[in-house]
């Protein structure tokens, strides 16, 4: 690991152009101080990259997030939480208020399809965006949003949230499971490496990483709120990603297992995909940041949205 403290970037959405074969990512940057740098085509810029294919239906409450707004598309992902509730990274709708009517923008939830482009799973629009109270973009704290679909998905069983007794899940060394559409193609040093976006999920396994490691890696780093993992490997998330979830199959024992174990399909997500350093991922880059869902803030708003 470099000496030196890294921006965080999110990795956030997709931006789709008309040509939608010729998908380009891009970031927004935020520099210690918070101010926001522009990326190399002058827009706002933040794969799993080393993921392996998911098989159709291994986790099937992974939601892919489509969102069309007047200037373009944008995807994300999330998780079915509920019924009728999809949880994702608040800043996938930067700019928008809780509650607030969507008006020209359009998000549908695509739950249950490992596939883009296939027919996999159902399709929900969402209704009402919730988006946590504190969020701060500036700084990625409080980086949660819970989804109101219109209509309930059924037949599909929600992922469990960890609680507070469960911090067992986020020990240094343990691993977790990342998945995601994202991109595939590392970005070194905030610059560009080109995008190559899956058609299928993807996933990877990835190691929490301690506060005192995080915390020498960022400027701004707040334990009690955002989870650090990865940065070994060539494994880690990447543009795109954002919203999707850090996740464990729990285990027989305490020593836990590598995220991947055969659990009858049983999943526990404890971190929500929100951002990392400028270059996704080059070999030594410091691992990826997700918000905490055992945070008492974050999993209050949570469970409080998902109920309205």
């Amino acid at each position: 690991m470099t000496t030196s403290r890294p921006i965080r970037v999110p990795l956030w959405a997709t931006l789709l152009t008309a040509l939608v074969a010729a998908m380009v990512s891009y970031y927004f940057v935020f520099a210690r101080s918070g101010e926001a740098a522009p990326a190399a085509d002058g827009s706002p810029s933040p794969k799993v990259v080393g993921g392996k294919p998911v098989p159709d239906g291994k986790y099937p409450f992974m939601a892919f997030l489509d969102i069309v707004t007047p200037q373009g598309g944008l995807s994300c992902a999330g998780t079915l939480i509920d019924p009728d509730s999809v949880l994702t990274a608040a800043h996938c709708l930067s700019g928008k208020k809780t509650g607030e009517p969507f008006g020209k923008v359009r998000v549908e939830a695509y739950v249950g399809r490992t596939v883009r482009s296939s027919n996999q799973g159902q399709v929900r629009s969402v209704k009402t965006a919730y988006i946590h109270q504190d969020f701060n973009l500036n700084r990625f704290v409080y980086d949660a949003a819970v989804l109101e679909l219109r209509r309930p998905v059924s037949g599909i069983e929600p992922i469990e949230l960890a609680t507070s007794s469960q911090n067992v899940l986020e020990r240094p060394g343990r691993g977790a499971t990342v998945a995601g559409w994202g991109n595939t193609i590392a970005q070194v040093d905030q610059v560009p490496g080109g995008s190559e976006i899956p058609d299928r999920l993807l996933e990877a396994q990835v190691p929490i990483v301690s506060d005192s490691r995080a915390d020498k890696a960022y400027a701004e780093y707040v334990p009690p709120l955002i989870i650090a993992a990865g940065g070994k490997n060539n494994k880690t998330t990447c543009q795109g990603d954002s919203g999707g979830p850090l996740f464990s199959a729990l285990a027989s024992d305490s020593a836990g297992d590598n995220g991947d174990g055969d659990n009858g399909g049983k999943y526990t997500q404890i971190g929500i995909t929100s951002s990392g350093p400028g270059g996704c991922l080059v070999k030594g880059t410091p691992p990826a940041v997700f918000t905490e869902l055992n945070n008492p803030s974050i999993r209050s708003f949570i469970t409080s949205a998902a109920s309205k």
